[in-house]
Order: structure tokens, then C-alpha cells, then sequence
């Protein structure tokens, strides 16, 4: 489910960056990328290697985007600070605030790197060096979401910029600072959907050919076929949707999180399981946090189900 709703999202991210650097409309993209994404998974003789890579081809590609547009920005800095205290939360941007959390708090990628060390051939004594890994992680998500919601801030806010429609963005940094910062912006767009959709697929693929016993590497059979199926699907949906794509857009990745407490609970008892983690099992600090995000979720979660009940009986 989690995996089926960021695919959606990956793909009308893709389209709308694509549509911002070459004005071809949104929906054209995912019959192009998804088919390149399947290709690279039946053709790869190692497909964590090569996902590895465009990952970090990826990132690179964001960091330098952002960076790029905020700087013409120019953002005040006490703005900046005084942005992290907030004066009021209307539950109307809820579903806002929703696919912001969805988006870098995904639990599922979380289950899936014990795979992934599995595959790098990592042992116990390679602990430190994948917890040095996932700070490295955190820390780079965070600057990119930093760095996309101060930019947007900046260049749209104090303006009395409302983003509507998929192009809105990119136009709006095109009359601001000329044609080239809104290509910058658009490819940074993309690849971080890009990256998300073949990461995300592998993901639910994965773990879904592993929950039925048909193999747990994405270099398998029967995970490739899941992957393809989950690529598949989020084109489908994204082809065919029509109306407003930033709404969309949004209210894709927060459905999103309707899976996470599940996942949640599922982990934390495992990780304070002593027979499975030994040594390693959660610690009281560990814990502590894992429950103020697992609260922080159940309310989104509540919030959006809600919101998801009023939308169907106005149907």
C-alpha cells in the first residue's frame, strides 16, 4: 500500500520536473522513465550496485539544485529562524504537513536495509560503519527538505505565490530569475523522483516477494516480477489521472502513511526483541524517540483517515 501510493507520487513528480525543463506535459513521462526503469532491472547483472550509484548520482544532482536556486532566493535569516517557531497550525494543512512526514518517514526503507547489508556482505562487525551510513542519510534528507521548503518560502511567500497547477513552481522561478534557475530546479525535481521511483519499487517489491517466500534478493525472479508490477501500476495510475497534480501530488504521499503504524509497531518489537538483536536491541533513548514518532504518525494517520472518509461521502 505505502509502496503503491509513493509510486503515484514518484511519477507525477517526474512528470511535472520533465514538463518543467521541456514543456511537454506531465503525463508523457512515465511511459518513458518507467520502461527505462524496468529495463535497468531485468539487464543489471547486480542491481544494488547500479542502484547504489544513480542514488548517489541523484542526491548530487538535488543537493546542487537546490542549493543553486536557494541561493538566488537569498532567504533573510531571521526569517529562517523564526520560521522553525510556528504562530498557529490550521488542521487545513494537515494534509501538507502529512506528505512532508510521509515523505522522510518511511519505515519500510528502514525494514529493507537489513536486506541491503545483507547484499553488501556486511557482518556485525560492520555495525558502526551502517549507523555512520544512516546518519549520513538522515542527514542529507533533511538538508534537501530543508533546502526545498526554505527555497519555496523565499522565492513564493513573501510574493503572495499560490502553487496550483503542476507548473506553477517552475514558472514562478523562470519570472523571478530567468529560464535557467526553473531548468535547475525542474532536474532537481526529477531526480529526486527518479530515485524515489526505482528505490520505492525495489522496496515494496522486495519485501512483498519475501512476506510470500519467493526470495528475498532483487537480483531474484520473482522480486524482479513484483518491482515491475509496482512500476507498472504507479504509470497506470499516473497516465490516467486527471485533475489538479500538486493536490494530487500531495495527498499521494501522505496516503502513504495510512501503512506506517503497522510498520511500526512491527519493528519496534522486533528491535527490543533481545533473541533477535542481542546486544544490539533498542536502548531506553531508542525507544523514547521511536514513541514520540510513532504518536506523531497515529495523528497524521488519524487526520488523513478522516479527511479520506469526507472526501468519499461527498462522492
Amino acid at each position: 500500500m505505502a509502496a503503491s501510493s509513493f509510486q503515484f507520487g514518484n511519477n507525477l513528480g517526474i512528470g511535472i520536473g520533465m514538463k518543467g525543463i521541456t514543456g511537454i506535459d506531465e503525463r508523457v513521462w512515465p511511459l518513458i522513465f518507467t520502461p527505462l526503469g524496468l529495463i535497468l532491472i531485468f539487464r543489471a547483472k547486480n542491481l544494488y550496485k547500479v542502484i547504489e550509484k544513480i542514488m548517489m548520482v541523484m542526491v548530487m544532482i538535488m543537493i546542487i539544485a537546490f542549493v543553486f536556486n536557494l541561493a538566488l532566493t537569498k532567504p533573510d535569516p531571521v526569517s529562517i529562524g523564526k520560521s522553525f517557531v510556528p504562530l498557529s497550525v490550521s488542521i487545513d494543512h494537515f494534509d501538507v504537513i502529512a506528505a512532508l512526514v510521509a515523505t522522510t518517514f518511511v519505515l519500510h526503507c528502514a525494514i529493507y536495509q537489513s536486506y541491503l547489508v545483507q547484499d553488501k556482505g556486511w557482518k556485525p562487525g560492520n555495525i558502526k560503519t551502517g549507523i555512520n551510513d544512516s546518519y549520513t542519510g538522515i542527514f542529507m534528507l533533511a538538508l534537501i527538505s530543508a533546502l526545498v521548503i526554505i527555497t519555496s518560502a523565499a522565492a513564493l511567500h513573501p510574493r503572495g505565490i499560490e502553487v496550483n497547477s503542476a507548473a506553477d513552481m517552475a514558472l514562478q522561478l523562470e519570472a523571478l530569475f530567468g529560464g535557467f534557475a526553473k531548468i535547475i530546479f525542474s532536474t532537481g525535481l526529477c531526480a529526486a523522483a527518479f530515485s524515489s521511483l526505482m528505490v520505492n519499487a525495489v522496496i515494496g517489491g522486495g519485501l512483498l516477494a519475501d512476506g510470500l517466500g519467493l526470495g528475498r534478493s532483487m537480483n531474484e525472479k520473482m522480486p524482479k516480477i513484483f518491482i515491475s508490477v509496482i512500476l507498472l501500476l504507479g504509470m497506470v495510475i499516473a497516465v490516467f489521472f486527471r485533475g489538479n497534480v500538486i493536490y494530487a501530488l500531495i495527498m499521494a504521499q501522505a496516503s502513504s502513511i495510512f501503512a506506517v503504524p503497522l510498520i511500526a509497531v512491527g519493528l519496534f518489537l522486533m528491535l527490543n526483541n533481545k533473541k533477535v538483536m542481542g546486544k544490539h536491541r533498542n536502548n531506553k533513548t531508542q525507544n523514547t524517540i521511536a514513541i514520540f514518532g510513532f504518536i506523531l504518525i497515529s495523528i497524521m494517520v488519524y487526520y488523513m483517515y478522516h479527511k479520506l472518509i469526507t472526501a468519499i461521502s461527498a462522492i
